[in-house]
């Protein structure tokens, strides 16, 4: 049976919603159900990767670029754009700029307050290990700041 244009237009069909749907990205449509999970991973991603960027003095390109990479291959991260991730990564470089010890601590908080499961924990956690080997020299700074954030996460060990 072909569809009718005026099917597809109706709000109230049921046809219509599903077409409606089914043209939405995944943030759409966790936005549309006010429930947007993925936003907290986002944040947490983003600042357990800062605190480990700046922990030996200020994010590298070449950090920006492991972080960038690794949210773009992250399934748990689909639905989100490089765009999102540039604005959250914003407020944090400006914090870093305005304060390092605050801002490193404001971002320990938000990681540890965070409700996230176990799985996006090892996520930012292994995130993290990619973000420090990043520049090619791991600081001994850097590792104080993965072992702070793995804490923040509540993980006891490295990710594998």
């Amino acid at each position: 049976m072909p569809r009718s244009r005026t099917t597809e237009n109706d709000i109230f069909s049921r046809e219509g919603l599903l077409l409606k749907r089914n043209r939405l990205s995944p943030r759409e449509i966790r936005q549309e159900a006010d429930a947007a999970p993925g936003d907290e991973l986002l944040r947490v991603l983003v600042a357990a990767a800062a605190v480990i960027a700046h922990a030996d003095g200020r994010m590298d390109i070449a950090e920006r670029r492991k972080l960038i990479e690794a949210f773009t291959t992250s399934a748990q991260l689909d639905g989100f754009s490089v765009a999102d991730l540039a604005a959250e990564l914003t407020e944090h470089l400006r914090n870093y700029e305005h304060d390092a010890a605050a801002a490193e601590r404001s971002a320990l908080l938000a990681i540890t307050g965070a409700t996230i499961s176990p799985a996006e924990a090892r996520l930012v956690a292994a995130t993290c290990s990619r973000v420090l080997s990043a520049d090619g020299l791991v600081h001994p700074a850097e590792l104080g700041a993965l072992h702070r954030v793995q804490l923040a996460l509540g993980l006891e060990e490295e990710p594998s």
